[in-house]
Parts: C-alpha cells; sequence; structure tokens
C-alpha cells in the first residue's frame, strides 16, 4: 500500500551490470574472430577479463603468452591441439574437446591449432581485469636479426621470412603444416611435439622448431 517502505537490504537491480559479448562487434582476422571483454568495456568487471574466440577449419592461434594473468580455456564446441612451453624447454601437447578446460599458468607461451571439419568456439578468462597479450611475431620483430640467428641457431634466411606483425589468428595454410613436421625433424623432436618430456631436447631447439612454423604460419 501507499504506507510500504522500500526494503533497503535488497540487493540492486544487475540488469544494468549484464555485458553481452555475443552482441559486441568481433575483432576479424583471417582464420576467425575474438570478442573481447575486460574493464576497459565492462568497467565493473575489474578482476577478470573474457574472451570469446572462434577458429575456423584449419587455424592457427598464433604463439603468445600473457604477462600478467592466468589463462582458463572453455571449448564450447569443436577442437583444437594446444601447445604450451614452459621454461628450461619443456612442452606440453594435448587435444580439447567440448566440454573440456585448459589451463594456462601466467607468462607460459602456447598456441592453438584448430581441428576438425567445423568451427571451433572457445570460452577464454583471465583473473585480470585487464587484458594483456605478447605474441611471438611481435616480440621477434622488435629485436635484431643478429640477436635471433646468434642465439637460436637459425639462418638469415628463416629470419627474413619471420612476421613483421602479428597475425592473431591465422587461416588454413597447408605450408605451416608441412612446416611444423620439418622443424620437428630438424630439431630432433617427435613428430612435431617437441620436448614433450622435460629431458627430450634443449630450450634451443625447442625455439628453433616454433621459429620455423612461426615462418610459415603468419603472414608478413
Amino acid at each position: 500500500g501507499s504506507g510500504t517502505v522500500r526494503n533497503a537490504d535488497l540487493e540492486p537491480s544487475q540488469a544494468s551490470h549484464k555485458f553481452r559479448l555475443d552482441k559486441q562487434t568481433p575483432h576479424v582476422l583471417e582464420g576467425g574472430e575474438e570478442r573481447i571483454v575486460s574493464s576497459r568495456e565492462f568497467p565493473i568487471q575489474t578482476t577478470l577479463s573474457a574472451v570469446r574466440m572462434d577458429l575456423q577449419p584449419g587455424a592457427l592461434r598464433e604463439m603468445h603468452w600473457h604477462p600478467h594473468a592466468d589463462e582458463w580455456q572453455y571449448y564450447v564446441r569443436g577442437g583444437a591441439r594446444g601447445t604450451i612451453f614452459g621454461s628450461h624447454g619443456r612442452l606440453r601437447t594435448e587435444e580439447f574437446k567440448p566440454g573440456q578446460v585448459a589451463f594456462i599458468k601466467q607468462g607460459y607461451g602456447h598456441y592453438l591449432e584448430q581441428t576438425g571439419d567445423e568451427p571451433t568456439r572457445i570460452l577464454i578468462l583471465f583473473n585480470s581485469g585487464v587484458y594483456e597479450e605478447i605474441s611471438l611475431s611481435a616480440w621477434l620483430a622488435a629485436n635484431p636479426g643478429s640477436l635471433l640467428t646468434d642465439n637460436f641457431g637459425i639462418s638469415k634466411d628463416l629470419v627474413d621470412r619471420l612476421p613483421r606483425k602479428s597475425a592473431g589468428i591465422s587461416e588454413r595454410r597447408g605450408a605451416w603444416r608441412y612446416q611444423r613436421k620439418r622443424a620437428a625433424a630438424e630439431t630432433g623432436s617427435r613428430n612435431g611435439k617437441s620436448c614433450a618430456s622435460k629431458s627430450s631436447c634443449s630450450p634451443t631447439k625447442t625455439v628453433k622448431a616454433v621459429l620455423m612454423v612461426t615462418s610459415y604460419s603468419c603472414p608478413s
């Protein structure tokens, strides 16, 4: 009635605190698209950021790492093969399907190869309100070629083929799949899964394999 007083203990409506990620304009790349929400797009979200990533068949999410946050990947549909790099040449490759979760520790390099004939959708969460990433392509482009040849034991020809900017998600390329196997053969790894065990090869060989794949997977 007219004498009713509003209960001050009731929680306020959360309608104004809803962000429709699927309505966001995507960042369209060669092999897929990303929708990113962080505290920049959604100020109330101060402790998490999220990405909805859609990969087309055969796409490659290039090697990158997040210097400030851990990462959780939930596979909504489709599949992918994920490879994670740790310190001292450690590497692990796993296959992921719908309903599965991948965890990537802060600062660990990783990349994804889409698998299957249907597109893959992944919901990704980070334990930081700020989204940051460093791509391998951008990191390489910021270093002198002589540093790469001297420290990684790679040829100048390979350095010249490396991309000059981040590709994000590359489209299907038969060449990069071939180069992945070639890199494995030339660096002493197994089936393209270099350093599956801690002592299988040196850190330098691991990096060399990644550089060879990168040279064919991303545009210059």
